[in-house]
């Protein structure tokens, strides 16, 4: 800064309410050499006078040598700095905007209150501190208290923490207090703040409780004599043997008398109690007694004696069944009868009633003995039933069977059943009792249950084949039966003619399994039946099976059997032949090795019973079909697709391939997508009508694909027009080149492509070839960029300079204009991008500048310029060249502090 005003640098400063308007700027004092400016209490200043909120008002400075402020008064338009003056005597700096904000009153702040929920009880007096931060009010402070007693009016308040008193709290006084403090009292929310706290005063009710006289074993109850009591009201009570008690009445359920006494009650409400009333309690003794018998019973006619222990000086009233027994007057009862008795005594006005007893009278037992009689073995057995008439359950007693005894006790029920009873003779003996303990001797009653058994026959089973009939039953299927009795014969089916021995059953030739069954009488009239099978063979129908089938490929074994066992094979035909000594046994075998062909089966069986029978059937083995594939000449990458051929030894089939595409059951085409040896498979599977047979191993051939050649060119991507001739790196030695633009760049023999011989520009060279297998590569292309040297000019530079001239940067353009910022220049007072006219010294220095492009490299010729340093003393009036004013903190030429204090 001291540099460019002769190291004596003068500031003026200004403002001004239209900044736009240059003749409105007014000075603030005059120019000197102080580097900022307050202003100390803007309220009192002219320049914010008459300024609403939201208005605004500027400053600037400026600067200059001493010896341009000649006058406060010259810096008016037009005279302001000048970038494009080089000599320009002073400099301005840009306006600073300042806007008017002042409020129009001080809240208070941070209101906080000692408590903000008080429990009060009737006559307490209570205390709250409201503290907070006041500032400097514009209009004074002022605090307004709402609630209870409160005014709510404003009253002055000059400091804090504000005290309230309140002394001897009633319930009228409860709820909601609001402390409001503002400044100025002017009704604006923005000038005030508020706090609450909540009063709550409780006052519990007076108890009244009353003397109460009770008898003992009576609920005693005492009331607290308040009425409407308030909610949350809590009770204390207390009495004789340290009773307590919260709750507003008190029971004790059957009193005794040493619940006698006095009892106290105070009440409570948020901590706060009541006074202590007391009631006086008597509780009078009641004639209490005991029985000294329980409720009982007896057995026919008898009656009990009832009795309690004597109470002196007691009355008795008897009851039977509810009525009174004017004949009791007593301790005791005698001959009581079945009834419910009851008992009440009284003395001193006080009563006391027992509880009842019940006297049962009950009948000794009487039964009954049923259910005997005849039957066979097998039949249902009706049950032995001892029923009881008279008497009550559980009944315990003991009955005999022809003598052997058998015990029962505590029986539920007055019907005692013995279920499917043995054969014998049942009766009762000894004693009965029933559950009320009554007793009674057994009487002879009794009954009888026989139980004859059934005849027993014994049959076999019988066997004949279907040419066999007139079978007599008797003697070929009962091998014993009793003597006493007969029976008679039953068939599921088929005729059976005559009786007895003489049964002769006929089945007419139908085969099939016949159940016989025969019934048998004794002389006791009990009968039961057997049965046995008869079975009837019919002649034998054998059904061949072959697993895997009847018809197969050759090389399968074929397993034989039938449908079912018999006793006795043969196999016949000229199948047999294959079978070699295996002809005679149940399932044989026809090797894998028989030969292709067809062939008869046929098989005679016979079971155990001599019955015969035959199947005949063919079998078909169908020879393995075989295939042979054409050949197919070796390919290049890329060749239409290739057909191979299938020739089959069976004309109709189904062939499946590998390594190809089928295209129908006998051709396939190969595509030769890339390079390689490929296996070529082939299956042939012939026609249902030729047994579906698959060929034993599959038929395979090659197919050779040989590759294309990759071909690379390998040029440079990009040269000068100045650089040497590029010669390719070819993949697969010379084929055939091209070049596009033609250009004589290009030696199309050796590949050879010579940058001087070409403008600047892009070509594009392709590149084709065929190898010795006739496999053509893709052709290829590389694209060479020929880059034109730039031209470079620095004459936009002085050529003349004072050398007390500053620093300054050289300048370089392309020839179309462009400034550069790369580039190297060079030359007595150059340091990188800048000359120096001192450095230089004086006379005329040759610049040179040198470029090379950063995108392509290519160099331009160096180009030069002169500058002249001369020496003069020149005015002040050139201190300011080139002087451009930035008001940032980093190149400050002036400081303007401007402070405001609000």
């Amino acid at each position: 800064m001291n540099h460019y005003y002769n190291n004596d640098p003068r500031f003026l400063y200004q403002w001004s309410r239209t900044p736009d308007i240059q003749s409105s700027w007014k000075n603030l004092g005059t120019s000197g050499t102080v580097t900022s400016y307050a202003i100390t209490n803007p309220a009192a200043d002219p320049i914010f006078s008459a300024m609403a909120n939201g208005e605004k008002v500027y400053f600037r400075v400026v600067a200059a040598a001493a010896s341009v402020f000649t006058s406060n008064n010259n810096f008016v338009a037009p005279n302001y700095a000048d970038k494009d003056n080089l000599c320009k005597n002073y400099s301005i700096s840009e306006p600073i905007e300042i806007t008017k904000n002042c409020p129009a009153c001080i809240q208070p702040k941070n209101l906080t209150i000692s408590k903000r929920n008080i429990a009060a009880c009737g006559g307490d007096d209570v205390s709250v501190s409201i503290n907070g931060i006041l500032g400097a009010a514009l209009n004074g402070y002022k605090i307004k208290i709402s609630g209870g007693t409160q005014s709510g009016t404003y009253a002055n308040l000059s400091t804090l923490p504000y005290v309230l008193n309140i002394n001897d709290v009633t319930p009228s006084l409860a709820g909601k207090y609001l402390i409001t403090i503002e400044d100025g009292n002017l009704g604006n929310s923005a000038c005030l703040d508020t706090i609450s706290f909540r009063l709550t005063v409780a006052t519990p009710p007076t108890p009244a409780p009353a003397d109460v006289t009770i008898c003992e074993g009576e609920d005693l109850e005492i009331t607290s004599g308040i009425t409407a009591p308030p909610t949350g009201t809590i009770y204390h009570w207390t009495g004789p043997g340290a009773f307590t008690a919260a709750t507003a009445d008190v029971t004790r359920a059957k009193a005794l008398t040493t619940y006698s006494g006095t009892y106290s009650l105070y009440t409570e409400i948020a901590g706060c109690v009541s006074t202590t009333v007391s009631a006086d309690v008597l509780v009078n003794p009641s004639p209490v007694t005991t029985w000294l018998t329980t409720d009982t019973t007896y057995c026919g006619t008898a009656g009990v004696t009832l009795s309690v222990n004597a109470v002196a000086g007691a009355t008795y009233v008897w009851t039977k069944n509810g009525a009174p027994v004017p004949t009791a007057t007593t301790a005791s009862l005698s001959g009581a009868l079945a009834g419910v008795y009851g008992l009440t005594l009284t003395k001193s006005g006080c009563s006391y009633t027992l509880r009842n007893i019940t006297v049962v009278g009950n009948p000794t037992p009487v039964y009954t003995i049923t259910g005997g009689d005849d039957y066979c073995a097998g039949e249902t057995v009706a049950p032995v039933v001892i029923e009881f008439t008279v008497g009550s359950p559980n009944f315990s007693f003991t009955y005999t069977i022809d003598g052997t005894a058998k015990a029962v006790s505590n029986h539920t029920s007055t019907t005692y059943t013995i279920n499917t009873p043995d054969a014998g003779i049942y009766r009762l003996t000894g004693t009965i009792t029933d559950g009320n303990g009554c007793t009674a001797l057994a009487t002879t009653a009794n009954t009888v249950v026989e139980i004859n058994p059934l005849p027993v026959v014994t049959m076999k089973a019988v066997y004949y084949c279907s040419t066999t009939d007139n079978i007599n039953l008797y003697n070929e299927m009962i091998s014993s039966e009793p003597t006493n009795g007969s029976g008679v014969f039953t068939a599921s089916a088929g005729t059976i003619t005559g009786t007895g021995s003489s049964s002769i059953f006929k089945h007419n030739g139908v085969a099939g399994i016949y159940t016989i069954t025969y019934t048998f009488t004794d002389d006791n009239g009990c009968s039961d039946s057997f049965s046995e099978t008869l079975t009837i063979n019919a002649n034998l129908s054998p059904t061949i099976t072959a697993n895997p089938g009847f018809a197969v490929c050759q090389k399968t074994p074929i397993t034989l059997a039938t449908s079912q066992a018999f006793a006795k094979y043969t196999w016949t035909g000229t199948a047999a032949a294959l079978l070699g000594s295996a002809t005679t046994i149940a399932s044989p075998t026809i090797p894998a090795t028989a030969a292709p062909g067809i062939y008869a089966l046929t098989v005679t069986v016979e079971d155990a019973n001599k019955c015969t029978g035959t199947d005949t059937k063919t079998i078909t083995i169908h020879a393995l079909p075989t295939a042979t594939l054409s050949s197919v000449a070796p390919l290049c990458v890329g060749d239409a697709p290739a057909t191979i051929t299938a020739t089959t030894s069976v004309a109709d089939g189904v062939g499946t391939w590998t390594g190809a595409v089928w295209a129908s059951d006998k051709t396939a085409t190969f595509t030769p997508a890339t390079d390689g040896t490929f296996p070529i498979s082939y299956t042939f599977t012939t026609s249902a009508a030729t047994g579906s047979c698959k060929m034993e191993t599959p038929v395979t051939g090659s197919v050779v694909v040989n590759p294309l050649p990759v071909l690379t060119l390998n040029y440079s991507a990009a040269a000068c027009v100045y650089d040497a001739a590029l010669t390719p790196s070819l993949s697969h030695g010379m084929g055939t080149l091209a070049v596009s633009p033609a250009t004589p760049a290009l030696n199309a023999t050796t590949g050879v492509f010579t940058p001087a011989s070409a403008t600047a520009g892009n070509y594009t060279i392709t590149y084709n070839y065929t190898d010795g297998n006739g496999c053509v590569g893709d052709a290829v292309t590389d694209v060479i960029t020929i880059n034109p040297r730039p031209v470079t000019l620095i004459n936009m530079n002085p050529t003349a300079v004072c050398d007390y001239t500053p620093t300054f940067g050289l300048k370089a353009q392309l020839a179309n204009g462009t400034a550069l910022t790369t580039g190297t220049f060079s030359g007595t007072g150059v340091t990188g991008r800048n000359f120096n006219p001192a450095a230089a010294t004086q006379g005329t220095h040759t610049i040179t500048f040198e470029y090379a492009d950063p995108t392509t490299g290519c160099e331009a010729l160096p180009v030069t310029h002169n500058i002249t340093v001369n020496h003069t003393n020149p005015p002040i009036e050139c201190l300011m060249k080139r002087l451009i004013l930035m008001f940032q903190i980093k190149h400050l030429f002036l400081i303007f502090v401007l402070r405001v204090l609000i």
